[in-house]
């Protein structure tokens, strides 16, 4: 679509949230004693900040892509995900 798109001016990127500590996910991510359940725990020993991102962190990178500071962002994705990426290729 950026290529498509592009000569018509208009930008087309995506923002990859990683896992992201919302009121939708609290349920999933604590076990009944308060502290995040082993899947979580084993899941964030790949994310380098060592915790789950929130809601105004991926807002931050939508509204960076909406302001006129983006104007030269075309075809990217931008992950939102406090270094997973790089953290799981680095752990095998």
């Amino acid at each position: 679509m950026a290529i498509e798109l592009g000569s018509q001016g208009i930008l087309t990127n995506c923002i990859a949230p990683g896992s992201i500590l919302s009121e939708g996910t609290k349920q999933l991510f604590y076990g009944e004693n308060g502290k995040f359940n082993d899947r979580v725990q084993a899941m964030l020993a790949h994310v380098p900040l060592g915790r789950p991102g929130h809601p105004e962190e991926i807002a931050h990178a939508v509204l960076f892509l909406a302001a006129p500071e983006s104007s030269y962002f075309n075809g990217a994705i931008i992950p939102v995900d406090g270094g997973w990426l790089a953290g799981y290729s680095r752990d095998f």
